[in-house]
Formats: C-alpha cells, sequence, structure tokens
C-alpha cells in the first residue's frame, strides 16, 4: 500500500482484501442505484485513515468476493452497524436481522419481536432519500466523530447491504426505489422510542433497528 503502514488482515478476509490497493476500496454499488459512483473506485476517507476504514469494510468485500447467502450479509450488516455503535460511544443500538413473512410486514415484524418488550405504533412506506433522512436522524446525529464525507460513505454501505442481501432472496428486488421499504415506530423500557427499517424481499424482511438507550 502507498504511503502507508502495512495492515495484517484475518485469512478469511485475504480475497476482499486483495481488492484494496493504494489507497484506495473497490465499491460495487447497487445495480439499480441512480448514483455514478456506483462502480468507481474511491478514495479512502482522510478522517478514519486507511487502516480504520478498511477494517470496517473488510465485512462488505467479503460478502462482495464471495457471494453470500442473505443471512450471512445480514449477520455482516448487523457487526457493521456493531461499529457504528461504539463510534456512538454506546449511546445508540443499531442491529440487524431477517424474518420470514406471508406479505404482511407488520404481522411478520410483531411475530418476529415475541416475547420481546416492545410495542409496534404508526408505519410509513420509505424510498432511499426517506432511509437516508432516517440515517440523517437516528445514527448521524450521535456518531458526530466522522466527516460529511465519511457519511455518505457509511449511508452507501448501509443501503448495499440490504440491496445484496434482498438480492440475494429475489434478484429482482428492489424494494429501496420502489417504495416497498416500509419504517415502524417503535417504544421499548430500554430504548425508549425507535424505529425499525423493515425491507422486504419475496417472502423474507431484512429488519434494520436504529435507536437511542433511554
Amino acid at each position: 500500500m502507498v504511503g502507508e503502514s502495512a495492515v495484517f488482515f484475518p485469512r478469511k478476509y485475504w480475497a476482499a482484501a486483495s481488492q484494496t490497493m493504494a489507497g484506495k476500496v473497490l465499491v460495487v454499488g447497487p445495480e439499480r442505484a441512480n448514483h455514478n459512483q456506483a462502480r468507481q473506485a474511491r478514495p479512502t476517507p482522510s478522517g478514519l485513515g486507511w487502516t480504520a476504514y478498511a477494517l470496517l469494510r473488510l465485512p462488505l468485500l467479503a460478502a462482495l468476493s464471495a457471494n453470500m447467502e442473505s443471512p450471512t450479509i445480514v449477520n455482516n450488516l448487523d457487526g457493521y452497524l456493531q461499529c457504528l455503535r461504539r463510534l456512538s460511544n454506546n449511546a445508540c443500538d443499531f442491529w440487524a436481522n431477517s424474518y420470514v413473512h406471508d406479505g404482511n410486514l407488520e404481522k411478520g415484524l410483531i411475530s418476529h419481536l415475541n416475547g420481546q418488550d416492545v410495542s409496534i405504533g404508526k408505519s410509513y412506506r420509505t424510498n432511499y432519500e426517506g432511509i437516508s433522512a432516517e440515517l440523517s436522524k437516528h445514527v448521524f446525529q450521535k456518531v458526530t466523530c466522522v466527516s460529511e464525507d465519511q457519511k455518505n460513505l457509511i449511508e452507501w454501505d448501509i443501503t448495499e447491504y440490504i440491496e445484496m442481501a434482498c438480492r440475494e432472496v429475489d434478484e429482482e428486488a428492489n424494494p429501496i426505489y420502489k417504495e416497498q421499504s416500509m419504517i415502524f415506530q417503535a417504544k421499548s423500557e430500554f430504548h425508549g422510542e425507535y424505529i425499525y427499517l423493515v425491507v422486504p424481499a419475496s417472502n423474507q424482511a431484512i429488519v434494520v433497528g436504529f435507536a437511542t438507550r433511554a
């Protein structure tokens, strides 16, 4: 790597790490995303530095290189969100998992949360712009140690994970841009008021929680 110290990657990430060179990260974006940076190499953000940002993105690069199945991709997204939780100094909780539904996303979510002290409130459909607004409100107001450029990269990473997980279930799935995704307001004693982003793909749904600690 040019101008950087050596970075030692775990063996399982060697294939992913090989996609990086000269301080750049190769990013493969959603095929239908209307961002012209989708298939371009992007410079590493200077604030985080090469090592920190590369380690943050390794699970995503591994998913891209290994063509992992949806549950594994969701697990990697969950790990990525745990890193963001640390950047919030544990003031927030961010997580991701999935569930099977019969076409009724709210019913499926309630069943998925069965046994937990959580009540589901209002819901509404959302698209990429709506998800971006929710990330700004629930994530980036709490994770204040990153620059605007880094926020854009993190937002891209999260939506990229979700798109990959959906396409593993259904190659034609495009729920984010077709406004098939849902935001559910939720409330619990531990988190207070927070939200779930639920993104359907065939009979499965990717669910991402964004919460602060009450």
